[in-house]
């Protein structure tokens, strides 16, 4: 009982510091964020700082994995992934869709396209926990229930990597600069099923049949 009460604080602790620093980091940008401007916001120390991430790296480093996170738990555990048939692929896509355009994910998208060339490191533990994270989860589900990954489960990855751009990829990048366009949901769906029609079948399959 006793160890649970600072336990607690720690991790209110931790996300304090975490949660400052994605807010400074999306409004000022990281190199204009100092740690002292964390610490005033977030009311922690200097020493649980570094304790719990080492350096601002280490902080921005915690948000990228948070925000992978979010997307990997957003895809769902095994129990939570429908048939991957075109109705299927389709509820995948939108989940990863309305993962990626959420404020704080493209918030931190820009940061690292603004500043990821000059944190060499940081653009390679983004590049690894991405393939860990998402690329990684989506090749497992294929790999287990799509049938042309499951005849050539090498391609698996390959294939997660194909379906989440061709997905997203001009959506993603309008929101990213600004631009988003005027949908509404269902016809966010709507676009994401086609684009699953053209991943499933090429271009021969992907208009709808006329009735």
């Amino acid at each position: 009982m006793s160890s649970a009460k600072p336990q607690s604080r720690g991790i209110a602790r931790r996300q304090a510091m975490l949660e400052a620093a994605t807010e400074l980091f999306i409004s000022k940008g990281y190199e204009h964020t100092s740690l002292s401007d964390i610490l005033e916001r977030s009311k922690g120390s200097r020493s649980t700082l570094y304790e719990q991430f080492g350096n601002k790296e280490g902080l921005l480093k915690a948000m990228i994995s948070a925000s992978l996170d979010n997307i990997r738990q957003a895809l769902g555990d095994d129990e939570d992934i429908p048939e991957l048939d075109e109705d299927g692929l389709v509820i995948l896509g939108m989940r990863f869709m309305l993962q990626v355009i959420e404020p704080v994910a493209l918030g931190l998208f820009r940061l690292l396209v603004a500043e990821g060339h000059r944190l060499p490191t940081v653009t390679t533990f983004t590049n690894e926990s991405c393939q860990q994270e998402i690329d990684g989860r989506l090749a497992e589900i294929f790999r287990k229930r799509l049938p042309m990954a499951r005849d050539n489960p090498e391609t698996a990855t390959e294939l997660a990597i194909f379906f989440l751009w061709a997905v997203t990829g001009d959506i993603h990048f309008q929101h990213a600069i600004g631009t988003p366009p005027d949908l509404a949901p269902e016809e966010l769906e709507k676009l994401v099923r086609l684009r699953v029609r053209l991943f499933l079948y090429g271009m021969a399959g992907a208009a709808p049949k006329a009735a």
